[in-house]
């Protein structure tokens, strides 16, 4: 069931991504989630085990009232409008009778069903107590980020890709807060087009003045679910010609002996026509690492070889981790490593590369 658009603009912060529902006569209680969609936002896990349990009807009218932020208190009424028993609905689920024509055909006597059904009407009860838990561990706040390489048409507005949008529940959100690497906040409304991209709008603008970015700047965007609903931005390079490059990367299992680097970052670095480089951990400590380069059908492929796979082992990498590599130019030769997602080992030959700047 789609929440109506214009009921949205009543959530402080955005949409919660866990609705509590209230009965108005039985005072049970069920958590659903919300799911964004093109449509819009939508109840989600949790909305048709509350619909069965009700014995919702085709035409049958709810009122919903807000209490407080995240929670629903439901008024169900017939297609006679007049105000359902949502109390005997639920005990005539319990018992496994869902319709007149059901119950006719129901042939034991009234005590000898409701004494067989005690136990498994137990066993639902059980069940309910369960719900809460489960829908808390499938809807626990997850965090994304992304890096993004600023353009001129970022000074208006930043295009959130859409899986992150989906996962941190972005697009079911009228406002966001994004904060610097200072602290300072800004607010930032958060806007859906027909097309379904959600994107940063109005208030970005300031945030990117007050903040000095320019077309070239590499910022990394990084979403903490919850309450807080905030979105911290790192610059990570002000794009300043033969100042540093950085990339980006999402490690693959055979990456741990080697690692080949985008063809713009080797060539606009120097790598290229390098044979030796130190690449540094986030601790400081350095490796001393050969750079190799092949050339394949005219194409001149670089890449880490002799030492890279003792700095995997030293810093506990693994496929699906993300890295940032910052080469740093100069007499140092020097490659910062940034350690910025730790994965879950099960990235194949399907991870990728991000932009490069």
């Amino acid at each position: 069931m789609r929440i109506p658009p214009a009921f949205m603009e009543n959530f402080e912060g955005g949409v919660p991504l866990i609705f509590k529902l209230i009965c108005a006569d039985s005072r049970n209680s069920w958590f659903v989630a919300t799911e964004g969609k093109e449509e819009g936002c939508f109840f989600g896990s949790g909305w048709s085990k509350f619909a069965v349990e009700q014995n919702l009807e085709l035409k049958d009218f709810l009122v919903f009232k807000l209490v407080g932020n995240s929670t629903f208190e439901v008024e169900i009424y017939g297609r006679t409008a007049c105000k359902k028993n949502t109390t005997l609905a639920a005990k005539r689920h319990d018992d496994g009778v869902h319709s007149p024509a059901e119950r006719a055909r129901e042939v034991k006597p009234i005590k000898q069903h409701t004494a067989k059904r005690k136990k498994p009407k137990g066993a639902a009860v059980k069940r309910a107590r369960k719900l809460p838990k489960k829908v808390e561990m499938d809807a626990e706040p997850k965090e994304s980020s992304f890096q993004l390489v600023l353009k001129r048409y970022h000074k208006s507005y930043i295009n959130i890709p859409r899986k992150i949008a989906r996962e941190t529940g972005l697009r079911c959100k009228t406002k966001t807060v994004i904060k610097n690497s200072e602290g300072i906040t800004w607010g930032v409304d958060i806007s859906v087009w027909k097309s379904g991209q959600t994107c940063l709008s109005t208030g970005w603008s300031d945030f990117w003045a007050a903040n000095g970015l320019a077309v070239g700047t590499t910022i990394l965007l990084q979403f903490s679910g919850g309450s807080g609903n905030e979105i911290d931005v790192q610059i990570l390079n002000r794009g300043e010609p033969g100042d540093s490059s950085s990339v980006q990367l999402v490690l693959k299992d055979y990456q741990r002996y080697n690692i080949f680097l985008p063809s713009r970052f080797a060539q606009k670095t120097g790598l290229r026509w390098k044979t030796m480089a130190a690449i540094k951990d986030p601790k400081g400590k350095a490796w001393d690492v050969r750079i190799s380069t092949l050339v394949v059908k005219e194409t001149h492929q670089t890449f880490l070889s002799t030492g890279w796979s003792d700095f995997w082992a030293a810093n506990g990498l693994e496929a699906g981790t993300t890295i940032l590599l910052q080469f740093i130019g100069g007499s140092g030769n020097e490659i910062d490593v940034q350690i910025l997602k730790r994965g879950d080992g099960n990235i194949g030959a399907g991870g990728r590369h991000l932009k490069t700047n």
